[in-house]
């Protein structure tokens, strides 16, 4: 017993040091451990499933690669009461498939089951979602679904996920002072998302840009947005801090990559629109939370 002890707290305190940080529109590959330091979670991505943040998503998307199973991760600030509530009501995952009870929901200590009847999915399939509270006013769900025939396989890598999911508390970064900027420029960029379209026969370009009033932006090409993980998004390898000097007539636009990397724009305008490097941006207001 010992024994068996030491071996899992050794496996568990070795996946820990060796979970690669997940980042936004990245597939993972299992059987590997991942980790998302700002939400304070470490999971393992069991063998024979994918996994992938998408940018513009809420969600933690895994599939399997052997038979139609699926498993989305959301991370919410919830109580027990709270979890019940929601799980005891139809949930609705976008695209028209819909979760719905088909029993009341099963609550053990901190961690509540509860078995769906799914809508809106190309062929029949059954679901289960499991939801740990843990001890920093959040919880992890963990909403799977599979054909009848498959429930035995996917509980299996639920059970072997959950049994290994470790819960710690988010590392909150220090919330950076709001920038200010001597450069006219500013006030026109500071708390906006600059985006860039450009199509041509078979060919087709998207840029965004978001400049933050913390200090930080995000970049992604051909995604309208990061979805809830926005304070990943900013620390990930396609976030960092912004900066923009200059007078109107030629103002730079600086992007200095969490890796060090930097990007430089060279901004200009007619009227109320603005250029970077001779390309057309529009501008809206945004809320970076």
């Amino acid at each position: 017993m010992i024994k068996f002890f030491y071996i899992t707290l050794l496996f568990i305190v070795t996946s820990q040091i060796n979970a690669q940080e997940i980042q936004p529109s990245t597939e993972y590959r299992g059987e590997t451990t991942l980790k998302s330091t700002p939400y304070g979670i470490t999971f393992i991505l069991p063998s024979g499933w994918t996994g992938i943040y998408p940018a513009d998503s809420d969600f933690f998307i895994m599939k399997n690669t052997n038979f139609e199973g699926y498993i989305f991760i959301a991370i919410n600030k919830m109580t027990i009461a709270s979890a019940k509530e929601i799980m005891s009501r139809p949930i609705d995952l976008g695209d028209g498939v819909v979760f719905h009870p088909r029993a009341p929901v099963k609550t053990q200590g901190s961690t509540l089951v509860a078995e769906y009847n799914v809508s809106g999915s190309k062929h029949p399939l059954s679901g289960t979602i499991k939801t740990i509270v843990g001890d920093y006013g959040q919880g992890i769900s963990f909403i799977a679904a599979s054909p009848v025939k498959d429930q035995d396989k996917i509980q299996a890598d639920l059970n072997k996920i959950t049994t290994h999911l470790k819960l710690s508390d988010p590392k909150k970064s220090k919330a950076p002072s709001t920038i200010k900027g001597n450069s006219p420029w500013f006030e026109h960029l500071n708390g906006r998302k600059l985006s860039h379209f450009y199509t041509a026969t078979g060919y087709t370009e998207e840029d965004y840009i978001w400049l933050c009033n913390s200090g930080y932006f995000y970049k992604s090409s051909n995604s309208g947005g990061f979805g809830g993980g926005a304070s990943g998004a900013f620390q990930s390898g396609n976030g960092g801090r912004w900066s923009v000097s200059g007078t109107l007539q030629k103002g730079t636009l600086l992007l200095t990559y969490n890796d060090g990397s930097t990007a430089s724009y060279t901004l200009t305008h007619e009227g109320t629109k603005i250029f970077l490097d001779g390309k057309r941006y529009f501008r809206e207001r945004i809320s970076c939370k």
